[in-house]
């Protein structure tokens, strides 16, 4: 393999590792927003004791953190 060989393959390494970088976020990004979707819409069916109930045991954070700890 020559050297403009590698030197281009590196580049384009860099390249798809930016990319990847990127799409990594932006899914983060999503996953989270669909989470947070998620949590309102079953707290909105939920009574108020359940409302309370389920925000002092904060499982919309644990869920979201455990998603984004997977990737």
């Amino acid at each position: 393999m020559s050297n403009t060989q590698l030197k281009q393959l590196q580049e384009e390494n860099e390249e798809l590792k930016k990319k990847l970088n990127l799409c990594m976020h932006w899914m983060t990004k999503e996953v989270e927003e669909e989470i947070h979707k998620i949590a309102r819409r079953r707290v909105s069916g939920l009574t108020q004791d359940d409302k309370d109930e389920f925000l002092k045991e904060n499982q919309e954070q644990i869920i979201s953190k455990r998603i984004q700890n997977y990737f």
